[in-house]
């Protein structure tokens, strides 16, 4: 379980939001919807710790992350907006970098597969398109040990036969009691039930 505790996000001590109160239950698909602007990519920076909150906490269980970040961020894969491969890097190198530091090496043949980079295996990252990149991208969730991942914009750029696997990635990962919490500026109809939160609510 992991709890937002009057959550106070913000950047450069302007607040973007109101506090955030929320329990978030194991299985849980959680939507932040909103448009470009409105606070998606900073709440979940701020999740994955990568900026500090303005106030209130999380917690995972009855414990505040801060008592140990390391245990909480082993937990975590965050995918940003932006690319974070290495361009010079081929494909199956960054793969297996990723596959190498969580022990996933017998999981690389069906991520290849999975997400349609069979062609692509050998090619360095930076003469790719950037759909393709975005596929690279994500790959990195099946080459995770994560419970929890954060995902920002994740369906941007994807082809509609990827977009349907990531879907289904997602919802095995809730089926599975994991947690994922994702932004969106559209409309998720390929997500099944999830509990949308709109942040226009809760402008400050």
């Amino acid at each position: 379980m992991l709890t937002l505790d009057n959550l106070l996000v913000g950047r450069e001590e302007k607040f973007h939001l109101a506090p955030l109160s929320l329990c978030i239950l194991s299985g849980a698909c959680i939507v932040l919807h909103g448009p470009n602007g409105s606070g998606k990519s900073t709440i979940l920076k701020t999740l994955a710790t990568l900026i500090q909150p303005q106030g209130g906490a999380i917690l995972l269980g009855e414990v505040n992350i801060q008592q140990d970040l390391d245990e909480y961020r082993s937990l975590l894969c965050y995918i940003s907006d932006t690319e974070t491969i290495d361009p010079e890097l081929s494909v199956i190198d960054n793969l297996l970098l990723w596959a190498e530091m969580a022990s996933r090496e017998p999981a690389l043949a069906a991520t290849i597969m999975g997400m349609g980079l069979n062609e692509v295996v050998d090619e360095p990252v930076f003469t790719l398109s950037r759909g393709v990149r975005r596929r690279v991208q994500l790959a990195r969730l099946l080459l995770s040990n994560a419970v929890i991942w954060l995902l920002d914009e994740p369906f941007v750029h994807l082809d509609e036969k990827t977009a349907e696997y990531l879907a289904n990635l997602i919802k095995m990962k809730c089926q599975n009691k994991g947690i994922v919490i994702l932004s969106s500026h559209d409309a998720l109809v390929k997500l099944p039930d999830p509990a949308v939160i709109k942040l226009e609510d809760y402008r400050s």
